[in-house]
Order: structure tokens, then sequence, then C-alpha cells
């Protein structure tokens, strides 16, 4: 049994946001799954239940607003006795452009409220997330970087971002067939495929 979590903010108006790609990737993933999410209040998270072989695994939109979302995370994996190692997080990366993925079986927070918060209440740095990069280009100057992340997201970032979400969305997959690394190898996969493909045209 494994689970994913994406880091989002629950109101209407954060819905679109770069800050809520977590979200979007969940849905993603429910969506190619077929699940339907409810809603785990004792757990303060929307939920959805996949099955994959003989396998349940779980989504999780953590509804704490994303400075709690260890709340919700630890409470499901405790519930289900889910290992951190078995917890993937996906969350957005304002350090990276707009569009690119960068997995990671451990490691820091970043600077990220939500990933902070994920590490207290889990007690651990080693639980492994996928981090999908929302910076534009040219980047904002520093006082403009939360206007930009709570704003619904404009062209192109909006592309690249959501083609990103798509690509994710296979490498969550492997991650409940295989464990992290059998998401590790796609990832390779994927980037090898995409720097072949840009070696030969043109």
């Amino acid at each position: 049994m494994a689970l994913f979590c994406g880091l989002g903010n629950p109101e209407l108006r954060y819905q679109n946001t770069p800050h809520n790609v977590g979200f979007l990737l969940a849905d993603e993933v429910a969506r190619r799954h077929s699940a339907s999410w409810s809603n785990a209040s004792a757990w303060s998270a929307h939920v959805a239940r996949i099955s994959l072989g003989e396998q349940t695994h779980w989504l999780i939109k953590p509804q704490t607003y994303m400075n709690l979302s260890g709340e919700a995370l630890s409470a499901v994996a405790r519930f289900h006795k889910i290992p951190p190692e078995e917890c993937l997080v996906g969350v957005d990366d304002i350090e990276l452009p707009a569009g690119t993925l960068r997995p990671r079986a451990s490691g820091g927070t970043g600077g990220h409220n939500g990933l902070k918060s994920i590490e207290q209440h889990l007690g651990t740095q080693d639980y492994p997330r996928l981090r999908i990069g929302i910076a534009p280009v040219p980047r904002p100057p520093a006082e403009q970087l939360a206007d930009y992340v709570l704003r619904p997201m404009r062209t192109p970032e909006k592309e690249q971002i959501l083609m990103a979400v798509r690509t994710a969305g296979e490498l969550i997959n492997e991650f409940f067939l295989g464990g992290f690394e059998a998401l590790l190898k796609r990832y390779s996969q994927l980037f090898n495929e995409t720097k072949t493909q840009d070696s030969t045209s043109g």
C-alpha cells in the first residue's frame, strides 16, 4: 500500500493557481483510474482509493491549507500504517522553470511551507517528493512571487505546467506499481527519450 499526497489550498479561488499544482496532479491520477473523491473530515482531507492488481493505494488532498499539510498526510498514513518512504508528495517549486519535473527520495524543504509541515508531522525528511516547476521566464522580483503563485496560471506557463502534470501522472502510476525506484526508472526513460528527440529535431 502506498499514498500520493498532492499539496494545495482548498478554496475555489486557488483552484488553478501555480501553488495548487499538487492538487491538479492528484486530480490527474484520480482521472486516470476513474477514482472518486470523498471528504474525510476526520483527517481534514479529500481522499480517493485506487486499486492496481491486488494492491490498494490512496490519493489525498489536504484541506488544511498549505501550511498545515502535514496534519492530514500524517493522519492518513498512520491510520493505514503507510511508512514515510511510501508517501509520495507532489509539490510546486518556484525555483524550477515551469514544466520541469524533479523527483527526490528525500531532502530538505527548500523553504516550502507545505513540506515543512510534512517533515514536522512525519518526523523525518526521508519521504519521496515530486517537484513540479512553476517559475515563469523571466522570473518576477521576489516581492512579486507571492502574487504570481496565488493567481490563476497564465500562458505559456499554464501549458508547460499542465503538460508536466500529465507526465507526472504516468510517473505516479509507476510509483504505485513498483515504488520510488520504478518511478525513477521511468523518469530516466522519459528524460532520455526527450533528449534523444531534441537532438534529432532539426
